[in-house]
C-alpha cells in the first residue's frame, strides 16, 4: 500500500517526466527543456578578434561587428537570440579584405568607440584538433575618417 508521501513523490516525478517530454514541443525553449542538440556542430576552424585603441586598451570587438555568434540554436526555431550582425559566419574564416571593409564601415560611425582615433585589430585563427592551435594571422590598424566626426 502506498503512503500519501509516496503517492506525492510518484506524482511529482510523473509530472516532471511529462513536462520534460512536452515542454520542448509546446513552448520551444524553456530551461531546462530544449529540443535542440547542444554542441553537435563543432567548426573545423574559426576566427576570434581582439581590438585595441591607441594606448593598447582592449575594446569590445562587437562594436565593429567582429564578435562570434554560435548559431547552434537559431532564432527561427523558437529558441536562441537574434544576435547583432557580424562578419563572422559560424565555422567560416572571412578574408582580410572583408574584415577590413567591415571594420572601416562601422568605425567611421561617431557612435563606435567615441574619442578613439585609431584602432588595432588582431585576428586569431583557431584550427587543428579540438581547435587548440591558435595563432595571430593578421594585425592591422584602422584610422577614423575625420569627415564623419
Amino acid at each position: 500500500m502506498l503512503t500519501t508521501r509516496r503517492k506525492f513523490e510518484f506524482a511529482a516525478v510523473a509530472i516532471f517526466l511529462v513536462a520534460n517530454l512536452a515542454a520542448p514541443f509546446c513552448v520551444g525553449e524553456l530551461y531546462p527543456f530544449t529540443v535542440s542538440p547542444m554542441f553537435c556542430d563543432q567548426p573545423k576552424e574559426y576566427c576570434t578578434f581582439e581590438v585595441f585603441d591607441e594606448s593598447g586598451n582592449s575594446l569590445a570587438p562587437a562594436a565593429v561587428g567582429l564578435h562570434l555568434v554560435y548559431d547552434g540554436n537559431p532564432p527561427g526555431l523558437g529558441m536562441g537570440i537574434q544576435a547583432k550582425p557580424t562578419i563572422c559566419e559560424f565555422g567560416q574564416v572571412p578574408s582580410i579584405g572583408q574584415i577590413k571593409s567591415a571594420v572601416r564601415n562601422k568605425f567611421d560611425s561617431p557612435k563606435v568607440y567615441p574619442g578613439v582615433a585609431t584602432i588595432t585589430v588582431k585576428r586569431l585563427h583557431a584550427s587543428g584538433c579540438d581547435n587548440k592551435v591558435v595563432e595571430v594571422i593578421e594585425e592591422f590598424t584602422v584610422s577614423r575618417n575625420v569627415e564623419n566626426e
